[in-house]
């Protein structure tokens, strides 16, 4: 495996994130229940208050509770697997799209789901190899789909 089986931890920067963003929510409900109520009780105002302020608490939300492990195979593809679930999903795991890949955050794609992976959610030196291994492989993947020549652009 180029990347062995490596447990994604909870993420420090992703929480202070999702905290930053519930502040900014509730501030805009407050501020916009406070214009509704001092526009004589406007309802078009209320509501987007209520709005944000549901904005906010669904951005507190907890996210999954079950342990993920990451992996590169030798393929170079990408896989996941849920270590808690009843439903294990063996060795192989399911393969994994590389949606978005910088040095501050790897976001990765099955079907609908997006994997968000933090530098601090896993050991340093893995998470640069793997940032590596995708920058790379996308980097190669283009230049093989790209024509040969200007003959066959047409």
């Amino acid at each position: 495996m180029l990347l062995p089986w490596t447990v994604l931890q909870p993420s420090v920067r992703e929480r202070r994130w999702r905290r930053a963003g519930q502040a900014i929510a509730g501030l805009a409900a407050i501020a916009l229940a406070a214009a509704a109520f001092k526009a004589s009780f406007d309802v078009a105002l209320l509501m987007l208050a209520v709005g944000a302020a549901f904005a906010g608490w669904l951005g507190g939300r907890r996210r999954r509770t079950e342990a993920i492990e990451i992996a590169v195979d030798d393929g170079g593809a990408v896989c996941f697997r849920n270590t808690e679930s009843p439903r294990f999903d063996g060795a192989q795991g399911r393969v994994l799209e590389c949606a978005f890949a910088a040095p501050w955050l790897i976001t990765l794609r099955h079907g609908t789901m997006l994997l968000p992976v933090w530098p601090d959610s896993m050991p340093e030196k893995a998470f640069r190899r793997l940032w590596v291994h995708l920058r790379w492989s996308r980097g190669a993947r283009s230049d093989s789909q790209a024509p040969a020549n200007d003959a066959e652009r047409r």
